[in-house]
């Protein structure tokens, strides 16, 4: 009997925490949408709630850069250039506190005047934490281009 109550619980509990992953999910999602809209509106001020203060951003021929402001600061000196972007997430999982996202990314950026553009695509992984506010804030935001 006391085997079948264990049982239970465990089973109650395990039912218990699909929910919240699902939720951690549908949050880091509405992150992502911020990310399209600082592209489209060009208001690099909401890049605060979506990236946590001491993260990593590691592209393609640059060091890694590192803090929130920095990384602000180089969205702010090439996101005039960027003139759409859409993401797809291929997958989301992890744990509560920490999340790992796989997805492509697709942006039209201007290339050297005003009339010549060019599709970019890239592969990304992105690691997300859970703050002390109990938001999902991009923690490594990695990517690399593809061909």
């Amino acid at each position: 009997m006391k085997f079948l109550l264990t049982v239970m619980v465990l089973l109650i509990i395990g039912c218990a925490t699909k929910p919240k992953l699902d939720e951690a999910k549908a949050k880091i999602r509405k992150q992502n949408e911020k990310l399209h809209k600082v592209v489209a509106t060009k208001n690099t001020n909401l890049l605060k709630e979506v990236y946590a203060e001491d993260a990593y951003f590691l592209a393609p021929g640059l060091g890694p850069v590192r803090g929130r402001d920095s990384i602000i600061a180089l969205w702010s000196d090439g996101l005039e250039n960027v003139l759409e972007m859409h993401s797809e997430s291929i997958m989301i999982d992890g744990t509560i506190d920490v999340m790992y996202e796989v997805g492509i990314v697709e942006n039209k950026i201007r290339y050297h005047n005003p009339d010549s553009t060019v599709l970019h695509r890239a592969k990304y992984n992105n690691v997300w934490k859970l703050d002390s506010a109990g938001e999902y804030r991009l923690t490594v935001d990695i990517w690399n281009k593809m061909e």
